[in-house]
Formats: structure tokens, sequence, C-alpha cells
């Protein structure tokens, strides 16, 4: 027996995830789309296709360092900070790259952020 979403009127297949709050029925594109509506997010509008970017710290830059930079395209920035990694392993130690790591998640969104303007795409909605 599929449901149909409230919002969107798209049919709920049995195993699909959905939200029920008293008898209306959401899909979970909508529930989505209604959390990233209380959150800050910047999209970025391009013909290639919408970018959305949180404010604030990004716990993917954090854990994953120089190659967050690669996955985005931003070859001049993984460059430096496998540099700036290699820096500070060879003269602190692996203790010192942790401070390194946070430092990047403060200012990884910031600096897509400038990219994706360099790349032609424009702020649609702040």
């Amino acid at each position: 027996m599929s449901k149909t979403c409230s919002k969107c009127k798209k049919k709920i297949g049995f195993l699909e995830d959905h939200t029920k709050k008293g008898s209306k029925v959401t899909c979970i594109n909508c529930n989505i789309k209604r959390i990233h509506k209380k959150t800050d997010v910047k999209i970025y509008s391009h013909p290639q296709g919408d970018v959305e970017i949180h404010k604030g710290f990004n716990f993917t830059a954090l854990l994953l360092g120089p190659f967050w930079f690669l996955i985005k395209k931003m070859f001049g920035a993984a460059l430096l900070t496998f540099f700036l990694t290699a820096v500070v392993i060879a003269i602190f130690g692996l203790r010192e790259l942790i401070i390194l790591w946070v430092f990047i998640g403060f200012l990884a969104n910031e600096k897509y952020e400038k990219f994706l303007l360099e790349k032609g795409y424009k702020l649609k909605k702040s």
C-alpha cells in the first residue's frame, strides 16, 4: 500500500523513508528540504547545477584534510595543504597536525565559496 506525500504529492513506497505527523505524511526529500531551511545554507547557482554550502565549521574537511580540497577540485589549495601537512609532520609531529586540520575545517567553506565565485557561480540564496 503506497501513500502520497502531503507536500510534493509524490507516491511513497512501502519501504521508502517518510515521516508521519498526525494524518499528514511527507517523503524524505521534503523532510530534507525542511531541515535545510532551518540551517544556514548558501546556494550558488550555475548552469551545471546548484551547490549548497553550509555556514560554519566543515567536519568533512576536518576529517579528510587536504583530500577534501582534491574532492572539490581545488588543486591549488590541495597542494598547499599537502605541503603544510608534510612540513608540520616533519617539524612538529602528528599531534600538531590535528591543529592544522582543525584550522582547515574552519576555513574550508569560505575558500570553497571564493572558488565557486571564481568559476562563475552566482549566489542564489543566502
